[in-house]
């Protein structure tokens, strides 16, 4: 078959501006994601800890009403948690008196134990073909045969994480606080609790910004998908294992930074006002440090192939 119309044409779909050009990449490889089924199975079981959550909530709002069984069964759901020491006590005198404190805590509990833990086996599921596939394939070359940027591509393959970790910390969180909002008795507690919404947010971004930064530089250093999540789940377990043995040998002490998990807790404690900021501000700086280290190698890694 002859070959004939070769050269240039017209383009006939949509353009982009420049401001958008990571939001093409975002969007496809959300829906490539998106084709897991096991990925869709475990973001709907992701839910289930708001099911615990909001129980607690109920609980608490029974219990500011007099409920002598709604506070003793809250205070055995709760107690096992390390952030509910200090308000134990309060909790059985006056409990309404410590709604800020207590939503905040559990708050907490949801998105840096639970949530954080289902953060990590989401991001597994899907994150390390991102970047490991369009260098198999070699359609790094069709991207940047584009005006598109390395950091445009970087901003792009990891609006993919976070879309789907919003799915997990975002929104379950925001609908959390509405749940309790609409448990109280009356709606002043909106001028008490109002500031929770704004911690949600900045406790989520101190979780996603570094897990996509970290999900990225190891899909970047090879071309193997399962080596690239070998890499991922690694991090998180040998850190948490880490963290756990060293608390155990040396009977306590703040071995947090060890752990990645540990350190991003660090920080969510602090944005709850669980920690102070002179307690959590290392955690920052390592948080930093992890996040521009990952951003910089995977760009390395990206560049490489173009320049040889």
């Amino acid at each position: 078959m002859a070959l004939h119309e070769l050269g240039y044409r017209c383009w006939n779909g949509s353009l982009r501006s420049g401001w958008d050009r990571w939001w093409v990449i975002a969007a496809n490889g959300s829906r490539l994601a998106w084709r897991n089924p096991w990925l869709r199975r475990v973001l709907v079981l992701a839910w289930l800890p708001t099911v615990y959550l909001g129980m607690a909530f109920f609980l608490y709002e029974q219990s500011v009403d007099h409920s002598i069984l709604a506070r003793r069964s809250l205070i055995f759901a709760v107690r096992s948690f390390p952030e509910s020491a200090h308000l134990l006590p309060e909790l059985k005198e006056d409990p309404s008196a410590i709604r800020h404190s207590f939503w905040s805590m559990l708050l907490l509990v949801f998105l840096r134990y639970l949530q954080g833990t289902l953060m990590v086996i989401v991001v597994g599921m899907f994150a390390p073909s991102l970047i490991t596939q369009d260098l198999r394939t070699r359609a790094y070359l069709l991207y940047f045969s584009h005006e598109l940027t390395s950091w445009e591509y970087l901003l792009g393959k990891a609006m993919v994480i976070v879309s789907y970790l919003s799915l997990i910390t975002v929104l379950p969180a925001t609908a959390l606080y509405i749940l309790a909002v609409m448990l109280s008795p009356h709606l002043s507690v909106l001028y008490e609790t109002w500031d929770l919404l704004f911690r949600i947010w900045a406790a989520t971004l101190v979780m996603m910004v570094p897990a996509a930064s970290i999900a990225l530089m190891f899909s970047s250093m090879t071309v193997e998908k399962r080596y690239a999540g070998f890499g991922w789940y690694s991090l998180w377990i040998v850190g948490w294992v880490a963290h756990l043995t060293l608390q155990r040998v040396g009977g306590g002490g703040n071995w947090w930074w060890v752990s990645v998990k540990h350190t991003i807790g660090k920080v969510q404690a602090w944005i709850f006002d669980v920690e102070d900021l002179s307690a959590a501000a290392p955690a920052m700086i390592l948080l930093a440090a992890y996040t521009l280290f990952s951003l910089v190698l995977a760009r390395a890694r990206i560049l490489t192939p173009l320049r040889s």
